[in-house]
């Protein structure tokens, strides 16, 4: 668990090196009287590997419901997975949990159909992982159905389950549908070529998903073409993670070729492909077309110093890529190929220069954003942050652009909420003191577009009663 966000765990594989039975039993125990007290400082809760009987489980959920503080709650290495993810199910809308986790909790067919009815009642959970359940593609075409209902799930972590190609098609169909997705991971899920098509498709139509992970899904050139063409189209994906898995050269083509129009992707791995000499050359040439790509993986392929002198070429026309893991002396376990020192020296130092020139973007973005901040025009001023926290990685750097956002976001929380009142006000017709809660949210908030149409609502409202007595307009 979490007390005062100090990370603070009852597993029971610690327990077993560090204190008796005896000792963990008691911790638990401990654990289980601060819910029963109410513990306003309990944030987050992990029970790793801990002897839960689905009774147990009832009854923390039971404890949960009048805990609603607790926000975050991670189950994992337990048998009582089923049973955990009935209970679960009907009591999540009672509980004030925006994120759960059951990791390797032999959740199965049933418990991903139960969880699946429980989601679709429930618009507070955030983040849900489900890695290594034995899901099958009977479970996924469940969850399939209810994610489109589940309008506060934004993370799904489905990897290492077994949905094969059918179950993959629906996850993707349910995204089509309205699924309110942002981060989607499918490792360890055998997609193959028809799997791979559902999700091209996905990537035509404009879906919240900004990251989609495939890693291990035996992803092959087949179907890499569609996949491509998808993502040359896609204007959300930023962020796309194909490793481990057997693409080859026919598909870093593909791909190459999509990045060649694409302008927003700004992360892809490729990295165990079996990308050799001639994919390299093509992803080379899309370099000097892209503007958006920060980081491409291409770690333990069939790249010799022929590809690699391609990558370094296009990165003389390139000022946006600052990281390709990992080009390096060794030949890959897989590949024989190994690069001349010198190339990698010249790839290394043209990833300088351009990490060079995105700091000298990111801040200028900073400074613009603090600008508008400055001036109150907040929703532009995230603009500009958000340009800033894409251009440049450094965590240092990040910190500050992110405490810029959180700045902003919670001042136009505040008009958010001036807003809302008004709109209210509206619907009494009380438009006097409507006008007075819009033009709040516009002081604090200047370019907040709901206040700016709700002052231009309140404008024409104004010229229809013009005749009438300012009483009409204004008494309550």
């Amino acid at each position: 668990m979490m007390i005062s966000g100090t990370p603070l765990s009852v597993s029971a594989g610690y327990a077993a090196q560090s204190t008796s039975e005896d000792r963990q039993s008691e911790r638990i125990r401990e654990f289980y009287d601060r819910l029963r007290k109410c513990d306003r400082t309990l944030e987050a809760i992990r029970l790793e590997g801990a002897d839960f009987s689905p009774g147990d489980i009832g009854e923390l959920v039971d404890l949960l419901k009048k805990n609603r503080q607790v926000q975050t709650l991670e189950l994992a290495h337990n048998t009582c997975g089923q049973q955990a993810a009935h209970i679960l199910a009907n009591a999540l809308a009672e509980t004030g949990l925006t994120a759960l986790s059951l990791y390797r909790m032999n959740v199965g067919n049933q418990g991903a159909e139960a969880l699946a009815k429980g989601l679709q009642q429930n618009n507070t959970l955030h983040v849900l992982e489900l890695r290594e359940n034995q899901i099958g593609a009977r479970g996924a075409h469940a969850l399939a159905n209810a994610l489109p209902h589940s309008r506060g799930l934004t993370v799904l972590d489905l990897s290492v389950n077994q949905f094969g190609p059918s179950g993959i098609s629906s996850l993707a169909e349910s995204l089509i549908r309205g699924c309110p997705l942002v981060n989607l991971t499918l490792n360890h899920n055998t997609c193959g070529e028809i799997g791979l098509r559902a999700l091209a498709r996905v990537l035509t139509y404009r879906t919240p998903l900004t990251s989609l992970a495939l890693i291990a899904c035996s992803l092959e050139s087949d179907g890499m073409e569609e996949f491509a063409r998808g993502l040359s189209r896609n204007t959300n994906l930023t962020s796309l993670y194909c490793c481990h898995n057997k693409i080859g050269d026919k598909g870093a083509e593909a791909l190459a070729t999509a990045l060649e129009s694409n302008l927003h992707l700004t992360q892809i791995d490729l990295s165990h492909n079996a990308i050799g000499d001639a994919g390299a050359r093509k992803l080379a040439r899309a370099l000097p077309l892209n503007t958006s790509l920060a980081v491409l993986g291409l770690w333990s392929n069939k790249i010799g110093d022929d590809g690699a002198n391609a990558l370094a070429e296009g990165l003389q026309l390139n000022s946006t890529l600052i990281d390709m893991p990992a080009l390096d002396l060794r030949p890959s376990f897989d590949s024989s190929a190994r690069i001349a020192k010198h190339i990698l020296d010249d790839i290394g130092t043209l990833l300088s220069r351009n990490e060079t020139l995105a700091y000298a973007r990111a801040e200028a973005f900073l400074e613009a954003g603090r600008q508008l901040a400055n001036t109150r025009l907040l929703m532009a001023a995230c603009v500009q942050f958000k340009r800033a926290e894409r251009t440049c990685g450094a965590p240092r750097f990040l910190s500050t652009v992110r405490r810029e956002i959180e700045n902003a976001r919670l001042k136009i929380k505040v008009a958010d909420g001036l807003v809302k009142e008004g709109q209210k006000q509206m619907a009494k017709q009380y438009f006097q003191a409507a006008e007075w809660y819009f033009k709040a949210a516009l002081i604090v908030c200047t370019d907040h577009e709901t206040a700016l149409h709700g002052m231009h609502e309140i404008d024409e409202i104004k010229v229809r009663l013009c005749t009438l007595t300012p009483p009409s307009f204004g008494s309550r």
